[in-house]
């Protein structure tokens, strides 16, 4: 474990020094055991310190502390990656809480032969770090590559759809409850690595029975560990769908949601479409609150009024999966690669006790995304710029060099890579808008200072600005 509060160590480190050199050098006879025994009680005292706070912020994500995943070791970080800006040099890796890591031009990257700030959003990494002047730097970033597997024990995405069709295996889904709730292979089971032991009784008594483990893809070993752990129980005919769900999605295939993910969508007011495939008395008698009641037979007329957003979220559902998963084929064959069809449907989600309503539903699909956490709206950053409201500051995150070209009147420059060493500019009693070139840097900026406490929203959106301070914003899609 390495310590998060280097400072305050340092700190007492130069006491000591200090301590040393009053007492005199050579120190003899009594000042001499003094100062040594001073010397143990602070070190120690600093190194209590040290071990304690270390366990403030965890170093390594959930998801990778499953038994036979990972091992945290000295000066390691196992996590996802957030954001990673080759302009700030800074890259964000999330453990469970946020780390902000420096890197530059020495910073080695291993299984990744593109730059730093290409390596994609949420992908699972390890970075080795030192301590430099109080701040993390990156020695090496790991790009986590796919885990070898026996070719003999891999079984394809067309193999596993025609066991499903056929019921011939027990499909067993290795991730998290949560991911096998948001999306799975039909008829699937959900046996997270993590708990496996704890769920045998879901396994075939007949060992040479087949079953396929899958997770998230080839890089995922949830799926490999939970063969090998199979095996070692004594099953002979343990396969692995090492291309997983991503492989799945992108070939098309049935997707089933539960209800209880679209309980949660709901009660997180997050944006979705929700379609009703029964008939128009059916879905009036009761559906799923915020359904659109599109017909089956009604569904290819539907095309053009679906979203522009090819990634929008789909979830259909009926009362029989057999045409749930007719009206998927449909949807998911116009190129929208999150739809999905609500395992059991309206029946499933009556048994769940789940509110249901009666009488009209929504008469036209609206599908609006919801803005980025901490993302201020252009129209209210336009006019904290117009009017510099004495309770907001404007906080610029691009490095010195940009801003030359031009700035905000009002605004104050703190480079991303920076702000950690200049909080003592940055008022607690006023709210934060930070905002970069792009948006990226300034999420960073975010972040780091949601973190330390204070009240911040940033501009997520390209913004250009004159020499004048006068600017164009160009909305993110």
């Amino acid at each position: 474990m390495f310590n998060i509060r280097v400072k305050a160590i340092d700190k007492i480190l130069v006491f000591l020094l200090v301590l040393k050199k009053e007492m005199g050098d050579p120190m003899k006879g009594k000042a001499l055991i003094l100062s040594q025994l001073i010397v143990l009680l602070l070190v120690g005292f600093a190194f209590v310190i040290s071990q304690s706070i270390s366990q403030e912020k965890p170093i390594i994500a959930k998801p990778c502390t499953a038994p036979g995943c990972h091992t945290a070791k000295q000066g390691e970080l196992w996590g996802y990656l957030k954001s990673a800006s080759a302009k700030a040099e800074l890259i964000q890796i999330d453990t469970g809480a946020l780390w902000t890591v420096k890197f530059d031009e020495k910073t080695k990257t291993i299984n990744w032969t593109q730059p730093i700030s290409k390596i994609p959003k949420d992908k699972e990494i390890l970075i080795q770090t030192i301590l430099k002047n109080g701040e993390l730097y990156a020695v090496s970033v790991n790009v986590k590559p796919p885990q070898k597997l026996d070719p003999s024990k891999i079984i394809k995405g067309d193999e596993v759809k025609k066991l499903v069709e056929d019921k011939k295996a027990l499909i067993v889904d290795s991730r998290p409850p949560g991911r096998y709730h948001e999306g799975h292979i039909p008829g699937a089971i959900n046996i997270w690595w993590s708990e496996f032991d704890k769920h045998l009784d879901k396994l075939p008594k007949d060992k040479n029975e087949l079953i396929v483990f899958y997770c998230g893809g080839t890089h995922c070993a949830l799926s490999p560990a939970s063969l090998r752990r199979a095996e070692t129980l004594g099953y002979t005919n343990a396969k692995v769908y090492h291309d997983g769900m991503p492989d799945w999605k992108q070939r098309g295939y049935p997707v089933a949601s539960t209800v209880s993910y679209v309980k949660e969508l709901i009660d997180k007011d997050l944006s979705f479409v929700l379609i009703d495939v029964r008939s128009k008395e059916e879905a009036e008698k009761e559906h799923i609150p915020g359904a659109v009641n599109i017909p089956l037979v009604e569904l290819e007329k539907w095309k053009d009024k679906f979203p522009a957003k090819k990634g929008a979220p789909i979830l259909i559902y009926c009362k029989l999966d057999k045409l749930s998963q007719q009206a998927f084929q449909v949807v998911r064959g116009w190129g929208y690669i999150n739809t999905s069809y609500i395992l059991g449907g309206i029946e499933a989600w009556k048994k769940a006790n789940y509110p249901v309503l009666s009488g009209q539903l929504k008469s036209e699909i609206v599908y609006i995304p919801k803005p980025k956490p901490g993302s201020i709206p252009i129209v209210e950053f336009e006019k904290i710029v117009a009017t510099l409201p004495k309770d907001k500051l404007i906080i610029d995150v691009r490095d010195v060099e940009e801003v030359q070209e031009g700035m905000l009147k009002g605004a104050k420059n703190i480079p991303v890579q920076e702000i950690e060493s200049r909080l003592n500019e940055i008022p607690k009693d006023k709210e934060i808008i930070t905002h970069c070139a792009t948006g990226l840097r300034a999420e960073m900026a975010y972040n780091i200072l949601k973190e330390k406490g204070y009240k911040v929203r940033f501009l997520n959106a390209t913004i250009q600005i004159d020499k004048a301070g006068k600017y164009r914003i160009i909305a993110e899609d």
